[in-house]
């Protein structure tokens, strides 16, 4: 999709990755969504640490409920996660130091709006993966993911805390 039909609440600024932190998308769409804290407070401070770190990831919703796309989930593969999740997903970074802060009302709806989009853009399932369910590994360690759902918590997938007490069901709702 093009910056002009995206919808008003996303601001595009797309690349915001040098091209050695992410990959083309050169097959099937997008699936499933992965939701991930920032562990910064602003999201200058993100794509500095993503860059610096040789990651990425597409899209960040700020505290004040700004949403950034960082890179097209259509034609970019963000690397976010690992374990083969990266190429069949989109990584969503929410701006936020991690455990024992609050997210703000407007960050979650700002969310809410975001994931409903994509869910609908993609095709992808609007249910959450339950918050204690862990993804089990195949032979080549890809995660095997729930059949029918199309948003995970990072911790669904890998050893993390990450989104901390982001109440991740309210996208659903």
């Amino acid at each position: 999709r093009s910056a002009s039909t995206l919808p008003a609440f996303i601001k595009d600024v797309s690349p915001a990755f040098p091209v050695g932190n992410y990959g083309a998308r050169n097959g099937a769409p997008p699936s499933f969504i992965v939701v991930h804290h920032s562990e910064t407070r602003t999201a200058n401070s993100t794509q500095q640490v993503l860059r610096a770190r040789g990651l990425s990831t597409h899209f960040e919703v700020e505290k004040d409920g700004t949403v950034y796309r960082y890179l097209n989930p259509a034609t970019a593969v963000a690397w976010h996660c690992g374990g083969g999740i990266n190429s069949r997903s989109i990584g969503i970074d929410v701006t936020h130091m991690g455990a024992g802060a609050d997210f703000p009302e407007v960050q979650v709806q700002a969310l809410r709006s975001l994931v409903q989009y994509l869910c609908g853009e993609f095709g992808i399932p609007l249910v959450v993966a339950p918050d204690g369910w862990k993804a089990e590994r195949d032979s080549h360690n890809r995660a095997q993911l729930i059949p029918g759902v199309g948003v995970y918590r990072h911790r669904n997938i890998a050893a993390t805390i990450c989104p901390a007490g982001l109440p991740l069901e309210q996208v659903a709702k």
